[in-house]
Protein backbone atom coordinates (compact mmCIF):
# COMPACT_ATOMS: atom_id res chain seq x y z
CA UNK A 1 0.00 0.00 0.00
CA UNK A 2 1.47 3.52 -0.90
CA UNK A 3 2.20 5.64 2.50
CA UNK A 4 0.67 9.61 1.84
CA UNK A 5 2.34 12.36 3.45
CA UNK A 6 0.11 14.07 5.87
CA UNK A 7 0.54 17.08 3.40
CA UNK A 8 -0.20 15.04 0.49
CA UNK A 9 -3.74 14.40 2.72
CA UNK A 10 -4.43 17.74 3.24
CA UNK A 11 -3.85 18.92 -0.16
CA UNK A 12 -5.84 16.13 -1.25
CA UNK A 13 -8.82 16.46 1.42
CA UNK A 14 -8.72 21.02 0.25
CA UNK A 15 -8.89 19.82 -3.35
CA UNK A 16 -12.08 17.65 -2.72
CA UNK A 17 -13.78 20.53 -0.12
CA UNK A 18 -13.11 23.09 -3.12
CA UNK A 19 -14.84 20.36 -5.89
CA UNK A 20 -17.69 19.98 -3.30
CA UNK A 21 -18.18 23.41 -1.46
CA UNK A 22 -22.39 23.70 -1.87
CA UNK A 23 -24.11 27.55 -2.47
CA UNK A 24 -27.25 28.40 -2.43
CA UNK A 25 -28.97 29.19 -6.12
CA UNK A 26 -31.75 31.77 -6.09
CA UNK A 27 -34.82 30.88 -7.49
CA UNK A 28 -38.01 33.12 -8.16
CA UNK A 29 -41.20 33.15 -10.05
CA UNK A 30 -42.20 36.62 -11.50
CA UNK A 31 -43.44 38.55 -13.98
CA UNK A 32 -42.47 41.60 -16.45
CA UNK A 33 -44.35 44.65 -15.44
CA UNK A 34 -44.15 48.32 -16.52
CA UNK A 35 -44.47 50.08 -20.33
CA UNK A 36 -41.34 49.90 -22.42
CA UNK A 37 -38.33 50.43 -22.71
CA UNK A 38 -38.95 50.76 -18.49
CA UNK A 39 -40.68 46.88 -18.64
CA UNK A 40 -38.86 45.13 -15.17
CA UNK A 41 -39.06 41.97 -13.88
CA UNK A 42 -40.30 41.44 -10.26
CA UNK A 43 -39.95 38.31 -8.34
CA UNK A 44 -43.24 37.41 -6.58
CA UNK A 45 -41.78 34.29 -4.73
CA UNK A 46 -38.47 32.77 -4.29
CA UNK A 47 -36.93 29.65 -3.13
CA UNK A 48 -33.17 28.64 -3.19
CA UNK A 49 -31.39 25.58 -3.95
CA UNK A 50 -28.14 24.07 -3.02
CA UNK A 51 -25.72 23.40 -5.79
CA UNK A 52 -22.10 22.82 -5.87
CA UNK A 53 -20.33 23.88 -9.04
CA UNK A 54 -20.32 20.51 -10.09
CA UNK A 55 -23.83 20.15 -10.10
CA UNK A 56 -25.25 19.47 -13.88
CA UNK A 57 -28.18 21.26 -14.81
CA UNK A 58 -30.53 18.33 -15.25
CA UNK A 59 -29.74 17.85 -11.37
CA UNK A 60 -30.61 21.55 -11.28
CA UNK A 61 -33.85 20.68 -12.73
CA UNK A 62 -34.84 17.96 -10.96
CA UNK A 63 -34.07 20.08 -7.44
CA UNK A 64 -36.28 23.06 -8.79
CA UNK A 65 -38.68 21.03 -9.75
CA UNK A 66 -39.05 19.35 -6.44
CA UNK A 67 -38.74 22.77 -4.63
CA UNK A 68 -40.88 24.39 -6.19
CA UNK A 69 -43.49 22.04 -7.31
CA UNK A 70 -43.70 22.91 -10.56
CA UNK A 71 -42.99 19.90 -12.84
CA UNK A 72 -43.77 21.99 -15.98
CA UNK A 73 -40.67 24.16 -16.27
CA UNK A 74 -37.61 23.44 -18.45
CA UNK A 75 -34.25 25.01 -18.66
CA UNK A 76 -35.52 27.34 -21.16
CA UNK A 77 -38.07 28.26 -18.81
CA UNK A 78 -35.44 30.84 -16.93
CA UNK A 79 -33.47 33.60 -17.35
CA UNK A 80 -30.52 35.04 -15.12
CA UNK A 81 -32.12 38.24 -13.09
CA UNK A 82 -28.56 38.00 -10.81
CA UNK A 83 -24.69 38.19 -11.52
CA UNK A 84 -23.18 36.16 -14.29
CA UNK A 85 -24.11 35.32 -18.00
CA UNK A 86 -26.42 32.06 -17.93
CA UNK A 87 -25.85 30.29 -21.26
CA UNK A 88 -27.36 26.68 -20.74
CA UNK A 89 -26.54 24.30 -23.37
CA UNK A 90 -30.04 23.11 -23.91
CA UNK A 91 -28.48 20.13 -25.94
CA UNK A 92 -26.01 18.85 -22.84
CA UNK A 93 -27.85 18.14 -19.49
CA UNK A 94 -25.20 16.90 -18.49
CA UNK A 95 -23.36 20.62 -18.45
CA UNK A 96 -22.60 21.95 -15.13
CA UNK A 97 -23.85 24.85 -13.40
CA UNK A 98 -20.44 26.44 -13.32
CA UNK A 99 -19.98 26.40 -17.08
CA UNK A 100 -23.91 27.41 -17.83
CA UNK A 101 -22.45 30.46 -16.01
CA UNK A 102 -24.08 30.65 -12.67
CA UNK A 103 -22.78 31.55 -9.40
CA UNK A 104 -23.57 32.32 -6.10
CA UNK A 105 -24.89 35.98 -7.10
CA UNK A 106 -27.24 34.86 -9.86
CA UNK A 107 -30.59 34.45 -9.70
CA UNK A 108 -32.51 31.74 -11.81
CA UNK A 109 -36.01 33.55 -12.87
CA UNK A 110 -39.04 32.23 -14.34
CA UNK A 111 -42.37 33.66 -15.28
CA UNK A 112 -45.45 32.94 -12.73
CA UNK A 113 -47.94 31.72 -15.44
CA UNK A 114 -48.11 27.71 -15.86
CA UNK A 115 -46.34 27.09 -19.33
CA UNK A 116 -48.55 24.30 -20.40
Amino acid sequence: KKQTTGAEKERQKKGKREQMASWDLKVAAGNAGGAPPHRVWRASSNWTVQVTDSTTIAELMDKIKETTGRSDLSIGSFSNHGEGAFQPDRANPAQTVKDAGLTKDSLLGFHNGRMD
